[in-house]
């Protein structure tokens, strides 16, 4: 059930069937009410007697085609950024499930590297609908045991999804009411805590989702999704200009060694009737060339809104082939063609469940890794060093560029730096700049600050920087073009939040 304005993140219709003809008449369904629908994903069943299932990402749609959608009997889901969602096809996170009162709560855990991956939740202030809903969480809770809300004012979080905007409820009980219980009996007081707030969901369908979620970090926490349209959410992948981006000469000039193995090509098809006219008239003329077909990606194009594209991949030193071909690709049907840095060295086992974020600063990319198993941005390992010679002059070709805005901007490290030495594993040097919580949430400074940096002349560093948004501020890091010192060597990464 749906409240008539709620419109989901990544909104998605999934269908299951016990054959494929059911899944073909939906997608027939589905074309008549919106159009070609290239994305749209038939699943055959890994086993005898599972369903077929149809998969359809609708990102960018709207109220009117909503309303269409759910007259016509369609449910619209909340659905997972292709990452995270190739993360979760592909077993690379696994889930531990508890079930209480026709519920279940799901854990999920990082099937590669190990350790519990948990939603990116940042906290807000209660709003009137969220605390009538927290009051009935915690009546419930008390109803199990009077000993599980020690304190009422921290018995419920409200909190919002940073990636998504998604807003949530979690409940808790607290470490010292758990004492004493171990196995069965600790297993039965999940299950009577997620029955409780399973009634509580069933009274209002309308305001929560049926999904929950559970965290073992503060003791047992049950996290509740409320209904809604997404509020505001992390700055994402920026928008794609009609023509061919970067510029062919500005592609032959970019220096990638070693931060990563390949370049992603993004062709934009001027409509989804588009898609496959355009891989047709394409691949005649990428035969001879580096180029490979890879996954489709979802990209946001000026002029075309959400547009799902096929794209080929490049080793990353063949740009200065790719700035002779790609102009010839802007054939009929095409809006656009964007390169972008993909497959980080160091990140091979997660780059499939990477969900990346890229803006072109006129001379370098900055990218965002957002990893979509650890819900995470990931960075190169770093730690701070001494500043040596060839620092001072990248310090203060930054300095003179953001001006008097650097200490509105980025915070000072202990000794007072805005601009900070680091080094990572191999041995290759940078510079990190740090700025505050609340630059992550404001679009307009936090673009200010990254276009200042594209116009800083950095000759020794790499022409791809990174960038990062976890709870406590905003990261980004310049690294120097490859040394000797970091040849063949792969640097560790982790994920901050």
């Amino acid at each position: 059930m749906h409240t008539p304005d709620e419109l989901p993140y990544w909104p998605m219709i999934r269908l299951e069937a016990l054959n494929e003809a059911p899944c073909h008449d939906a997608l027939q369904k589905l074309e008549a009410l919106l159009g070609p629908l290239p994305q749209a994903e038939l699943l055959e069943p890994w086993e005898p007697g599972d369903p077929v299932v149809l998969r359809v990402d609708l990102p960018g749609l709207g109220p009117a085609d909503a309303a269409r959608l759910r007259d016509a009997g369609f449910d619209i889901l909340p659905g997972l950024p292709p990452g995270a969602r190739t993360a979760r096809d592909q077993d690379a996170v696994v889930e531990d499930e508890i079930a209480g009162g026709g519920r279940t709560a799901t854990l999920w855990s990082d099937a590669i590297e190990g350790g519990l991956c948990l939603p990116d939740f940042g906290t807000e202030d209660p709003d009137p609908a969220g605390g009538a809903v927290a009051s009935e969480l915690i009546a419930g809770l008390r109803a199990v045991s009077a000993e599980l809300v020690p304190d009422v004012a921290s018995a419920v979080d409200f909190v919002r999804h940073r990636t998504t905007g998604r807003q949530a409820l979690r409940l808790t009980v607290p470490q010292q009411a758990l004492a004493g219980l171990e196995g069965e009996a600790l297993l039965t007081l999940r299950r009577d805590v997620i029955a409780a707030v399973a009634e509580v969901v069933d009274r209002r369908p309308a305001e929560l989702h049926s999904e929950l979620g559970w965290d073992p970090r503060l003791g047992f926490s049950v996290i509740v999704w409320r209904r809604g349209s997404p509020g505001p959410a992390l700055p994402g992948d920026s928008v794609v200009e009609r023509g061919l981006s970067p510029a062919p000469e500005a592609l032959r000039a970019l220096d990638l060694a070693g931060r990563v193995h390949a370049v992603e090509v993004q062709v934009v098809p001027s409509s989804p009737a588009m898609h496959h006219p355009v891989i047709e008239a394409l691949l005649p003329l990428l035969e001879g060339s580096t180029l490979q077909g890879a996954e489709p990606r979802w990209v946001y194009a000026r002029g075309v809104g959400p547009a799902f594209c096929p794209t080929w991949r490049a080793p990353a030193e063949s740009l200065a082939d790719l700035s002779t071909l790609l102009p010839d690709l802007l054939v009929d049907g095409v809006h656009a063609i964007r390169v972008v840095p993909v497959q980080p060295v160091g990140l091979e086992d997660v780059e499939p469940f990477l969900d990346p974020a890229w803006r072109w600063l006129g001379a370098r990319w900055v990218a965002r890794w957002r990893d979509g198993v650890r819900d995470r941005d990931r960075l190169v390992a770093w730690v701070p060093r001494d500043p040596d010679p060839a620092d001072h002059a990248l310090i203060e070709s930054i300095a003179t560029v953001l001006g008097r805005g650097a200490e509105a901007l980025l915070e000072p490290d202990a000794q007072g730096r805005l601009v900070r030495p680091i080094v990572d594993d191999t041995g290759r040097p940078g510079l990190a700049l740090h700025g505050p919580p609340e630059l992550a949430t404001d679009p307009m400074r936090l673009s200010f600050l990254l276009g200042l940096l594209g116009s800083v002349p950095l000759p020794i560093c790499s022409d791809l920087l990174d960038l990062a948004l976890p709870v406590d501020g905003v990261v980004l890091h310049l690294w120097r073009r490859s040394e000797a010192s970091a040849e063949g060597r792969t640097p560790a990464w982790v994920s901050v939040g």
